[in-house]
């Protein structure tokens, strides 16, 4: 050996080393090398370290050894690169219920008092290859009349729920969230109090609840929707004594997800609803982090570290005459940042690194076009890895983006009308009804908007309970100067929740062209020098301190990966990103997992290069394993964003097609869980 010491000891050290280390000593010393090769504790550490895992507790009755832990964690890895399952297993009757949850190999249905068969809960251990059990089921009933939503953590036997209650002659909105035990529905022996509790107006019409749960510390955040308007409140709790640790409310944007970054970081998403979207001009969703600092009485304070701008929106779509609006913005990322207990129930011989985890950040958008009841949605997942987050924390403010001349809006001023000149039609292809096509109209769309008080009264439109509301003193004097008739004065809010207002939108200008010709008359005698086209920038929203913008902090670290309503959801564990996609090409379910690890990235390479000198035999038609790096434009239909390209992040994309109809997908460390 290079130094005189036990082989004991040497072992001993090298396992306290990380990676890039490891590696070193096995290249500067042939004695280093044979210790490492030879060594079953440190060629388990070398796994560990490679796939972003630690070790268990000791202890557990299959694996006293290192050697049986290095074979398991083998044996497992091999499994998920390859899509290659160990053991199928049917859960009959697992996928009905309003609620689910999935977290350390526990399946949860939760069931609200509406639902048939009233308010209960399953917990439903999963069959593990790992640990050698097979499914079993623990059943609740009793006191979850009025559940809502839940959450759990297996490592600490935890059942967390939340609850409405109302009172008599209380308006407000009661919510108590319940602290149990997943073995007995009973309050925890961990917790003083058993239930929590959270005061609103009661002023909605829905309600949402996200938890999140790290050792003592429980994250809720609350959000309420009323009629247009959305409002949110983040919550931290010490479950185990009660005490409330802090809160933070969303103002003018909205909290939609928050997750912990680490047990001391915490990460929120924000945006302008849609009708602050229009206000405020502003079209950068965002991600806002801080630091929860402990304070003298024991509460915590959100102190702000740092805003990561996502890549702004086009205000308007590129090619057509079209609005685009956020209208969701959530974080995946599990599990949460801390190694559970040692008296786990369901404790594995080895456990996720809290630092080897992506954030999968799910931006749905949806387009309103005008002139037609039509409105068309996208969703872009984000997934940006634990060390892009970190990195930007120690980064100086960017300078505030600002749209390039091609893309800013333009801005149409036309003496005397609201709308262009229509084409001359020829008698022969004049249609049975004479309606104008707005596709015929002569002017580029991509480069010409509305900019009179005909176009903000579209953005103003709002419908009540009998219809369009129509104000007969607020009618735009502009119009009537001109003999035009009336547009309702209405406050719109476009949201795809509710097409009615999109195709009445499309109704009341098909109306207005039909019933009022002279409209189409005068707009064909507008002489095209009276048209005055004026560059205008829209208004920039300033903030202190702007953060970072998407060019300096996501362009290397992130990726973007663009998908279609049948295949926006998706599930995220560590360093793997699930979902299920289906294409002209595959008509049959495909299983889609992406995995930023190193680890697969580098195996992936090396037997890319290995099949250019020796081609393996011929692989599984409906699988196939690729590396991505998404350097290429978004797509012309999809091109939602000022930016040129969509990240240069690698990621290794593994295919599977599956034989039988599944809807969606969950995985954790060692399941992948197809909802049918």
């Amino acid at each position: 050996m290079p130094v005189d010491l036990p082989v004991e000891l040497i072992v001993r050290i090298l396992c306290e080393l990380d990676l890039q280390a490891l590696h070193v000593c096995m290249r500067v010393s042939k004695d280093f090398n044979r210790t490492i090769k030879e060594s079953a504790v440190v060629q388990y550490q070398l796994e560990l370290l490679s796939n972003g895992l630690v070790d268990g507790p000791p202890g557990l009755r299959r694996f006293m050894s290192a050697a049986s832990r290095y074979q398991a964690l083998v044996d497992l890895e091999d499994a998920w690169f390859n899509l290659r399952p160990r053991k199928e297993t049917r859960l009959e009757g697992a996928q009905h219920g309003s609620l689910y949850e999935l977290a350390g190999g526990l399946w949860a249905r939760g069931y609200r008092g509406r639902d048939a068969g009233g308010a209960r809960i399953s917990f439903r251990a999963l069959p593990s290859v790992v640990r050698g059990l097979e499914t079993r089921e623990i059943f609740h009933k009793d006191r979850l009349e009025n559940i809502r939503d839940f959450a759990m953590d297996p490592g600490q036997d935890l059942f967390i729920f939340a609850e409405r209650v109302r009172t008599f002659g209380d308006p407000g909105g009661h919510y108590l969230i319940n602290i149990r035990t997943i073995t007995g529905n009973v309050q925890h022996p961990h917790a003083l109090k058993e239930t929590l509790e959270f005061q609103d107006d009661g002023l909605h019409q829905h309600e949402a609840f996200t938890f999140q749960i790290c050792g003592p510390m429980l994250v809720v955040l609350f959000s309420f929707d009323r009629n247009d308007d959305s409002n949110s409140v983040l919550v931290i709790w010490n479950w185990q004594t009660g005490k409330r640790l802090a809160s933070r409310e969303g103002g003018q944007r909205k909290i939609s997800s928050f997750t912990l970054v680490t047990p001391t970081l915490l990460m929120t998403s924000e945006y302008y609803t849609p009708p602050q979207q229009l206000e405020n001009r502003d079209n950068e969703p965002r991600l806002v982090i801080f630091r929860l600092e402990e304070q003298a009485d024991q509460t915590l304070e959100l102190v702000y570290a740092q805003t990561l701008r996502l890549p702004p929106l086009h205000r308007s779509h590129p090619w057509s005459r079209r609005r685009i609006f956020i209208d969701d913005l959530t974080i995946r990322s599990d599990p949460a940042p801390v190694i559970p207990s040692d008296s786990s129930f369901l404790a594995p011989p080895f456990y996720l690194n809290s630092t080897h985890r992506i954030f999968v950040v799910t931006l749905k958008t949806f387009q309103l076009v005008h002139h037609f009841a039509m409105d068309m949605s996208y969703t872009f997942n984000f997934c940006i890895p634990y060390k892009t987050i970190i990195e930007s924390l120690s980064k100086p403010d960017s300078e505030p983006w600002v749209p390039p001349p091609d893309t800013r809006q333009r801005t149409m001023n036309i003496p005397g009308a609201f709308m262009p000149a229509q084409p001359e039609i020829d008698d022969e292809e004049e249609n049975e009804d004479d309606i104008m096509d707005v596709d015929d109209l002569p002017w580029e769309e991509p480069d010409v908007a509305f900019d009179n008080e005909f176009d903000d009264a579209f953005d103003e439109m709002e419908q009540d309970d009998d219809g369009w509301s129509t104000e007969e003193d607020e009618i735009d004097p502009e119009i009537v100067d001109m003999g035009l008739p009336q547009i309702p004065n209405v406050d719109h809010h476009p949201h795809h929740h509710h097409p009615n207002i999109h195709q009445q939108m499309a109704h009341e200008l098909e109306n207005l062209v039909l019933e009022h010709p002279e409209i189409v008359d005068a707009l064909q005698n507008v002489n095209a020098a009276d048209i005055e086209i004026v560059e205008q920038a829209p208004a920039q929203v300033v903030e202190q301190p702007y953060g970072l913008k998407w060019d300096d902090w996501g362009d290397e670290g992130a990726s973007i990966a663009v998908t279609g309503p049948p295949t926006h959801v998706c599930f995220v564990y560590g360093m793997r990103y699930a979902t299920i996609s289906r294409t002209e090409q595959h008509p049959n379910p495909v299983l889609v997992v992406l995995d930023f690890s190193p680890y697969a990235l580098e195996k992936t390479r090396r037997l890319q290069a290995a099949a250019d000198d020796n081609p393996p035999p011929l692989a599984d038609a409906g699988f196939s394993r690729t590396i991505k790096q998404d350097t290429e434009p978004l797509q012309p239909s999809t091109d939602a964003f000022a930016i040129g390209a969509i990240g240069k992040l690698p990621f290794v994309e593994t295919m599977k097609e599956l034989s039988t109809d599944v809807r969606s997908v969950l995985i954790d460390g060692e399941n992948v869980l197809f909802i049918t």
